[in-house]
């Protein structure tokens, strides 16, 4: 799929009567050449590494296409609208913390983007900038809301499993959970009044 975006690209880059530069080439192929070690990472079960490797890739994709004035279609400025993706990305797959300071990466590198570009207008810049600031401040309290729910719903989860687990424990019946094998995974305290052997020492064994 990668490689026949890149094909697709090249082809669109002809038919539209645009040189095929060697910045145009650089600033298309760097990031799926990064993207497929973020793929192949993710599948060797490395999940967060293959996060952390696609979002850079994402970033170098866009910024760098934006420096190479390589858009035909939209302004170098608006291109780096496109940077609100990065801190999307990283908002839904890591914590505030971590999706605050990617976005100020981000809101940084555009208001710095004219010293390194020319053809950049600062005024634009900083437009640019304001605009995927607004986007990251939304992205942040969202994932500070689902943070927060989250964690409640872990609170309540954890509040009910203690009392169940209190129920059980004081139930003079014995409950038992076993695995496919038929062994004991779990045995209630009341297995001991019956049996004199304690919960722990029947662990493991079957029936």
């Amino acid at each position: 799929m990668l490689l026949f975006g890149t094909l697709l690209f090249i082809a669109s880059t002809f038919t539209s009567g645009h040189p095929l530069t060697l910045s145009v080439l650089i600033g298309q192929l760097l990031p799926y050449l990064l993207l497929l070690p973020a793929y192949f990472l993710s599948r060797t079960g490395r999940y967060k590494l293959g996060a952390i490797l696609a979002i850079v890739a994402t970033w170098i994709g866009t910024y760098l296409n934006t420096l190479l004035n390589n858009s035909q279609i939209t302004a170098p400025e608006d291109s780096l609208g496109a940077l609100a993706l990065v801190v999307l990305l990283t908002g839904m797959l890591f914590s505030v913390r971590t999706t605050i300071s990617v976005a100020t990466l981000c809101i940084g590198s555009i208001v710095i983007a004219p010293v390194f570009a020319p053809h950049m207008s600062m005024s634009s810049a900083i437009e640019v900038a304001a605009s995927v600031a607004l986007i990251s401040g939304l992205v942040i309290i969202f994932i500070r809301h689902r943070d927060l729910l989250e964690r409640d719903r872990q609170a309540r989860l954890t509040e009910r499993e203690q009392q169940y687990r209190e129920l059980i424990e004081q139930n003079s019946d014995v409950f038992y959970t076993t695995n496919a094998k038929g062994n004991f995974t779990y045995l209630s305290p009341a297995i001991e009044r019956l049996t004199g052997y304690t919960p722990v020492e029947l662990i493991g064994q079957s029936f």
